[in-house]
């Protein structure tokens, strides 16, 4: 699903409800047909991978930005790098490949790359659940799409804050926002046809 509105319409606020860092609201939240409540806190929160636009990275190597606290495998590691689209045919291309160092905050790759390393590594937890806030912003369209296709054959649920085009043609519902409201919801198709304020969105 995406989530779609101007600046400020409330997007961050239910993303931050969702991860259980506002708990002052009126309503449920439920995961599965499952309140939220149920969980314990840290379980509930081991449920979910998140992706920001900016997402810090460490002056250190590809393998190490992936798993930060190095506690999986290299297998386990590939593994996220290719649902991320890092996969061999890229990493063949990086100087020292997983042990490529990166930069301060990645700055010897590109947009794009800083954002499949970011993917990567939220995917190497097997959330249930990944939240991507602007995080597909820099990439391509035939990357973001593969992405997703890879995330949806491991039954991976994906919630985008987004103001791509291309990200809500491939989402199953799109929620549109203003001033705090869900004021429209569907496939991108229709609301291009019945809601005037989605459409003009991407004018």
């Amino acid at each position: 699903m995406s989530f779609v509105g101007r600046t400020g319409c409330g997007k961050t606020t239910i993303i931050k409800l969702i991860l259980s860092l506002y708990n002052n609201f009126e309503g449920n939240i439920l995961l599965n047909n499952i309140d939220k409540e149920v969980y314990d806190l840290k379980s509930y929160r081991q449920l979910f991978g998140t992706v920001l636009q900016d997402e810090t990275l460490l002056n250190d190597t590809i393998q190490k930005n992936i798993d930060p606290t190095h506690s999986h495998t290299i297998s386990k590691i590939r593994e996220a790098a290719k649902l991320a689209c890092l996969d061999e045919d890229v990493m063949n291309r990086m100087p020292s490949k997983y042990n490529t160092e990166i930069g301060d905050n990645g700055r010897n790759l590109s947009g794009g790359q800083r954002q499949r390393v970011a993917i990567a590594r939220a995917l190497l937890t097997n959330p249930k659940v990944i939240i991507l806030d602007e995080g597909t912003s820099q990439l391509d369209v035939s990357t973001e799409r593969e992405i997703f296709n890879n995330l949806k054959k491991k039954n991976i649920t994906i919630i985008a804050v987004t103001h791509k085009l291309s990200t809500t043609t491939i989402s199953d519902c799109v929620y549109v926002l203003k001033k705090g409201k869900i004021i429209a919801h569907g496939k991108h198709e229709k609301l291009m046809q019945n809601n005037r304020y989605y459409s003009d969105f991407f004018r």
